[in-house]
């Protein structure tokens, strides 16, 4: 059973990192010279380097080699090659099913690893964020939904609903662990997302689907 959650009153605006600065950190240092920074973080100020960051981890995520390990499970271990939407289509033979973070984008996912550990006051750094999230997934606490390429990108474009029951992956789990860092925005978008899978509303039979597929 998926659960709505409730927001705690705050709103938690992460952005820039701000290095700490006692002696148990790190400094960094390139082979030249050219530059030295702080190997942990725990702390943010400026929103533009805060998205460079996600990004960051966001990259390292998507080409780390355990990722690529964790993607061959799903589809060749435990099956999920049919598109959750088209369930005639299955990957081969030029058919492409890729994997959609759902109902929480990875960007969503690594804001909010960051904003765990900020409000825990747990020092950081790309690389141990990278490995968290890596271990989310492996603990099946990450939402994914197999999505044949063209219902892929309807669904970033917004033009089809996904219903929770289609998720792989513990939701429950993922919001006892983070639904405390979430945004007001975050707790709102999830709630509306359980109202319409509760109403079981068909998006896959609307008619840009067809037309798109056709």
């Amino acid at each position: 059973m998926i659960k709505k959650i409730k927001g705690t009153g705050k709103i938690n605006n992460i952005v820039n990192i701000q290095s700490l600065k006692n002696e148990d950190n790190i400094n960094l240092k390139n082979m030249d010279g050219y530059f030295e920074e702080k190997y942990y973080f725990s702390d943010f100020y400026d929103n533009d380097k805060t998205k460079k960051f996600i990004k960051s981890v966001e990259a390292q995520v998507r080409t780390s080699i355990e990722y690529s390990s964790y993607i061959g499970f799903l589809a060749n271990e435990l099956g999920l090659n049919h598109c959750a939407i088209l369930g005639n289509i299955e990957k081969g033979d030029g058919v492409s099913v890729e994997f959609h973070h759902y109902p929480f984008t990875l960007y969503d996912i690594v804001y909010l690893t960051l904003s765990r550990n900020i409000l825990l006051n747990k020092k950081f750094n790309s690389f141990s964020v990278t490995n968290e999230v890596l271990k989310d997934h492996y603990d099946n606490l990450i939402g994914v939904v197999p999505l044949a390429k063209t219902v892929h990108q309807l669904v970033h474009a917004g033009e089809i609903f996904i219903n929770l029951s289609q998720v792989y992956g513990n939701i429950n789990k993922f919001l006892e662990k983070y639904s405390f860092a979430m945004t007001d925005e975050m707790l709102e978008n999830y709630n509306k997302l359980v109202e319409y899978s509760e109403k079981n509303l068909i998006y896959s039979e609307t008619d840009v689907l067809k037309n798109s597929c056709e």
